[in-house]
């Protein structure tokens, strides 16, 4: 089983702008977006999870968090985040498709 990084790892690889942020492909799991896009799509997102987490308290040592860039049958392209548990069957707890 690979290995995820927490909320608190994310978000410190993220500030240091580290290897585990620039070859995890920025936290994206699936993208229809350009690569070259994702840096740009993730520095927007990661300061909406951090607001988030903050606002409803979850624990950035249990769960960690994947973006998605998603591509609708109808309509453009959008990007969405999702929290889960780092340990068990990692259920996602927070789904968002935040403003951009």
């Amino acid at each position: 089983m690979e290995k995820r990084l927490s909320l608190r790892e994310q978000f410190q690889a993220f500030e240091a702008k580290s290897p585990e942020y620039t070859e995890d492909c920025y936290f994206f799991w699936d993208w229809f977006c350009n690569d070259r896009s994702l840096e740009s799509k993730s520095k927007s997102l990661m300061p909406k999870v951090k607001k988030l987490v903050e606002k409803l308290n979850i624990n950035i040592d249990s769960h960690y968090v994947f973006f998605k860039n998603n591509c609708p049958m109808s309509g453009s392209l959008y990007d969405s985040f999702s929290i889960c548990e780092l340990s068990g069957n990692r259920d996602v707890k927070v789904w968002c498709t935040p403003k951009t």
